[in-house]
């Protein structure tokens, strides 16, 4: 049984115009916009293999380990969101993950790390789903979406929008598109400062 292997790196994401609040699965009550970080990101890694022994052809087999450490919780969050969208990941079934996570940057300090994290993961299943081919952005920002709602704009480099507007005909509340070619240069020029005062977990989540 030959393990394979595929690793992505996905930034995490500073909204300008936020979203406020959801509806349905993960839907965005308004549209928001966002710059993507360079510097904060996620690095995820997952062996795949496929184990009939241990893993039946209906079951999904997951280890997660962040920063080299054993994570229950995040364990259990990636299995529940894979089991809520299973449709989704039918290519799945069969397979024995090791998932393996780094940030660039401490976790819960505040810098979005779901952003960064659920993305990344979304975009290592689709590489087991495509193996060599190019990964489809808008189906990657779709599942990150679901996992996310700030995932779906990590998917793009330098500024997406993600929510339904009259003012982008192809805008939708289902993903997040990219928006680098539609504004100003001086955008481009953007330089974001982070100032980690504490690496400790902020004591209130977002």
């Amino acid at each position: 049984m030959d393990d394979n292997q595929i690793i992505k790196r996905s930034p995490s994401n500073i909204a300008i115009v936020k979203y406020w609040g959801k509806h349905d699965k993960q839907l965005p009550n308004n549209p928001s916009i966002s710059f993507t970080l360079t510097n904060c990101f996620t690095e995820t890694k997952i062996t795949y293999s496929k184990d009939i022994v241990t893993t039946p052809e209906h079951n999904i087999n997951i280890d997660f380990y962040f920063e080299g450490k054993e994570n229950e919780k995040f364990k259990t969050k990636i299995e529940k969101y894979l089991h809520d969208n299973e449709d989704y990941f039918s290519f799945l079934k069969g397979l024995k993950l090791r998932i393996e996570s780094t940030n660039s940057f401490p976790h819960s300090s505040g810098i979005a790390s779901s952003a960064s994290s659920m993305s990344a993961l979304v975009l290592c299943l689709l590489g087991i789903k495509y193996k060599d081919a190019e990964i489809n952005l808008q189906e990657a920002s779709f599942l990150s979406r679901l996992a996310s709602g700030s995932a779906s704009r990590s998917i793009f480099p330098t500024m997406s929008l993600w929510g339904k507007t009259p003012s982008l005909p192809n805008s939708s509340d289902e993903y997040a598109v990219s928006i680098a070619d539609l504004v100003d240069p001086v955008f481009k020029s953007y330089h974001d400062s982070i100032l980690i005062v504490k690496k400790k977990k902020k004591s209130v989540s977002s």
